[in-house]
Order: C-alpha cells, then structure tokens, then sequence
C-alpha cells in the first residue's frame, strides 16, 4: 500500500511541473503554456531596448509568444523600449510596473486584453499606441505616468 501511495505522489507530482515547464532565452525566461506556445514571465536583461521575438526556440521545439505574464518587466528602469511582436494577444497585471524609464509602447492589434496595473509607475512613459483590438483594459493601467 505504501509502494502505491508513493507511486501516486510521484506521478502527482512530476504531472503537475510538467505544466511549470519553462526556459531561458536570451535573459527572457519562458513558460510553456500548451505544445506550442510561451508566454514570456521574466526578464533578466539590463538592455534599455527588448525586442520580445514572436517565436522563441528551445531543444529543437519552436514556440509561439503569445502572453506578457503578470510582473515580466517589473523594475526594469533600464527599459526605455519595448517591442511586443503580433503573436502576443494578452499583457499581464503589472507587467511593466515601475519601468521608470519606458518612455513608448506600440501595443499590436493582437492583444484584446491589458491588465491591471500594466503600466503604473512608468513615469517617462510618453507614448502609447492602443489598437481598437483591445476590448478590455483593466483599472490602473496607466497610474503615475506622465
């Protein structure tokens, strides 16, 4: 009984981080959302310019980036520019918060939905470009910007 019970935890557990599966990419860490898509989740890059690619690969496997996870970018203040490529339908809760030297965004007709707080404390933040694609942007988006 216990062998059973041990068997199960087991495959309990390693069933579970099979959906946790993620990398990294060029100072950009992905995480595997189905067969074939990421979103990106965090960034450890210093550059002033990330250029979020529309594919990512990784062992061979080819990825499509479709989400900005919640808190990707956040405290990045090196970050002047961002490019979100056209694979990406969805920007996470916080996903740029406190980007204090992100002075422009072009969001990309893709992305329908902008979360909570996506952008607050970009005080630099001068410029967005917000397509007609998106259908919901949530509260606080844009708090404590220019």
């Amino acid at each position: 009984m216990k062998n059973r019970l041990f068997s199960l935890f087991v495959f309990a557990l390693f069933s579970t981080m099979s959906f946790a599966y993620g990398f990294e990419v060029d100072k950009l860490y992905y995480t595997k959302l189905s067969n074939n898509e990421v979103s990106v989740s965090k960034s450890y890059s210093q550059k002033s310019v990330i250029e979020i690619p529309s594919k990512v690969e990784y062992n061979g496997e080819e990825y499509s980036v479709t989400k900005i996870e919640s808190s990707t970018f956040w405290g990045c203040s090196s970050l002047e520019c961002v490019e979100i490529p056209s694979s990406v339908t969805s920007i996470g809760n916080y996903a740029f918060c406190n980007c204090s030297s992100l002075a422009s965004v072009t969001i990309p007709s893709s992305v329908t939905n902008i979360g909570w707080g996506a952008f607050d404390g970009c005080l630099s933040l001068a410029s967005v470009t917000i397509p007609s694609s998106v259908t919901k942007i949530e509260s606080s988006t844009f708090c404590e910007c220019i």
